[in-house]
């Protein structure tokens, strides 16, 4: 009761009044009409990255509520921490991206046009969105864009892109530009970075180049962004691509400058004629019980735990039909070990709502933690029923069905779904890794280690992905060493474990044979394949080179199919030099050479490839 007290409740003082559009879900203890506006805004920041960017996910495959609060009092009291902070600072807008659900809270009483502080919102909005389309850009790109679009000027039929935003112009004039090949090389472990204050002048020349790019010159620079995207898309370095699309790099840094100086940062109108009128948005007052729940998932998901437990309790006392008190109450039992509390607080709430996929998923990952796995499974098969975008079921269920030893065909297609749900997402490249590892396909499970590396914010992250890597790089080694000794007994060469071994590097039942790329998924595996062979991995030329040759997922062409299997071969893939040798056995995309062919052969014989053996002899 005494915190109660100290926390009043933000279901005690007024009504709460909710809007819904498809997409999004706004409640706020200002008006209707405040509900109406800011579910629109919201709706119309998302058109506008959708028409520049094409691809981009409809919705968040998640819940994503915004809460906007009338005024600075009850933001204290949805975030108090930034208040106990003496000295810190009070955020017009707070965006929060849980695995389960998304939470933004602004204040409706700074609008987004009259002022910026819905900046930071806007700003990790498009990170969102960039994170669900692409699977990396580099840091100088990726704060440049948010910052770009995170500052833009909503309006009513209209949204104003490229505003000027006072704090990077002010870095501008006052801090000495950054030398352009130390910004484009920059990654998450640099110094520059610093994503919690963005007060450094590597987010405002980002933002200048991105503006320069965007709409310097009429627009007339875009062919140069999206030159320098696609060769990034190619696996080439953010230094590389820039010399080879923004061409001399110190040329360039001067145009950035005289940029700069002339001060003219244009914006562009972008139309949001398709966007819903406000008043065609569902409304309705949102009951005490159900306001209070919602508090209480957002201090659960912020760390209040203490708060979150009282404002559950109190919602599901009022209202057991309020699936949402039962979660925040599930998720804060099980943070504090009360682990058949959890659970009973998880079954409550699909009792409540059956349709909710979170619920599901939430009562599958605590059967999961208790060890019932049979519970686990048939749960998170049932939130992916209900919701197959719900990227951490995906995630969890491929995991889950992996070390119970599911076949593939269980496995591989909630990998691929969360592959391309959230191609961007470092934690589940390296969750999804582990499973490739264990299926065999070490060419895409290498892969995501490579991309989930790239993505990698923070040094705890940087640091599971190196053991990740170790980890890949100490079973490699002792495939190799099986290799050898069978080799040296006589034995066919083969990547996987002698029979009745105990090699923790056994794949489970029904997998691919070790190095077989199982996660084909045709036109989307290729640029994986070919990226894994630039990056100097045999198998990965070898995987790119049979797409090209059987022409599965890209148009067959044999010639370049042969320069892939002789990059491969190049590289001490036996397997890439036989299948070369076999091109120019038959003349196939090469100009036929016996001499040639022969040669290869030998040489993938040498290197353990059994098959090739016999054409070597003759």
């Amino acid at each position: 009761m005494l915190l109660a007290a100290v926390s009043p409740s933000i279901a005690a003082e007024r009504p709460w009044v909710e809007a819904r559009s498809r997409r999004f879900t706004v409640v706020t203890n200002g008006s209707e009409g405040d509900a109406r506006a800011t579910l629109r805004q919201f709706e119309q920041i998302h058109a506008v990255f959708q028409a520049v960017a094409a691809g981009t996910p409809q919705d968040a495959g998640k819940p994503f509520t915004i809460i906007a609060a009338r005024d600075e009092a009850t933001m204290k009291r949805l975030l108090p921490a930034y208040w106990e902070r003496k000295g810190g600072m009070r955020p017009g807008g707070v965006f929060l991206d849980d695995p389960t659900q998304v939470f933004v809270v602004v204040r409706v009483d700074e609008g987004p046009s009259e002022s910026w502080s819905h900046s930071i919102v806007f700003h990790e909005y498009v990170h969102f969105l960039v994170q669900r389309q692409v699977d990396y850009l580099p840091l100088w790109l990726s704060e440049g864009m948010a910052e770009f679009y995170g500052t833009c000027s909503v309006e009513k039929d209209r949204v104003m892109v490229g505003r000027a935003a006072p704090w990077n112009l002010q870095l501008l004039q006052e801090r000495a530009p950054l030398p352009i090949e130390t910004l484009l090389a920059a990654d998450a472990s640099s110094p520059l970075y610093n994503e919690e204050s963005r007060s450094t002048i590597f987010y405002g020349q980002s933002w200048a180049i991105v503006h320069y790019l965007m709409h310097g010159a009429k627009g007339a620079q875009l062919p140069r962004l999206a030159s320098y995207l696609a060769l990034i898309s190619k696996g080439l370095d953010s230094v590389e691509a820039a010399r080879q699309a923004f061409g001399d790099l110190k040329v360039f840094e001067r145009q950035i400058a005289s940029y700069i100086r002339g001060v003219q940062f244009f914006m562009r109108p972008v139309p949001t004629p398709n966007v819903p009128a406000e008043k065609t948005f569902e409304t309705r007052p949102l009951p005490p019980a159900e306001a209070l729940a919602l508090q209480a998932m957002l201090h659960a998901i912020t760390g209040r735990k203490a708060e979150a437990r009282v404002e559950a309790d109190d919602a599901v006392r009022q209202d057991p039909q309020v699936a949402l008190g039962w979660q925040a109450l599930a998720r804060v039992n099980s943070e504090d070990e009360r682990m058949e509390d959890a659970h009973r607080a998880a079954t409550e709430a699909v009792r409540a709502d059956p349709r909710s996929a979170v619920g599901h998923h939430l009562l599958g990952s605590l059967a999961w933690r208790r060890g019932d796995t049979a519970t686990a499974e048939s749960e998170l098969a049932r939130a992916i029923e209900l919701n197959d975008a719900l990227t951490v079921s995906q995630v969890m269920l491929a995991v889950l069905r992996n070390g119970l030893g599911r076949p593939n065909d269980q496995v591989i297609p909630h990998v691929r779904r969360a592959l391309e749900l959230e191609p961007g997402n470092a934690h589940f490249q390296l969750m999804l890794s582990s499973v490739l590892r264990d299926r065999g396909d070490t060419v895409n499970a290498r892969l995501l280690v490579d991309r989930a590396l790239r993505m990698a914010r923070t040094a705890e992250d940087r640091a599971r992905v190196q053991t990740m890597l170790a980890e890949m790089e100490r079973a490699a080694a002792r495939r190799a060493a099986t290799r050898d000794a069978m080799r040296a007994a006589g034995s066919a060469s083969s990547d996987a474990a002698p029979a009745g071994s105990a090699s923790s590097d056994a794949a489970p039942a029904g997998s691919a044979p070790p190095g077989t790329p199982i996660l084909v998924d045709d036109a989307h595996a290729f640029p994986m394949y070919r990226a894994s062979c630039e990056a100097g991995e045999p198998r990965g030329c070898k995987a790119a080179g049979d797409a090209l040759r059987l022409g599965r997922g890209v148009a067959r062409d044999l010639a370049q199919a042969a320069s892939f299997y002789d990059k491969g071969c190049e590289g001490g893939g036996a397997p890439s030099c036989h299948r070369l040798a076999l091109l120019y056995s038959a003349g196939d995309g090469v100009s036929r050479d016996s001499a040639k062919a022969k040669s290869l052969f030998e040489k993938a014989c040498k290197g353990g490839h059994q098959p090739a053996c016999k054409r070597a002899a003759n």
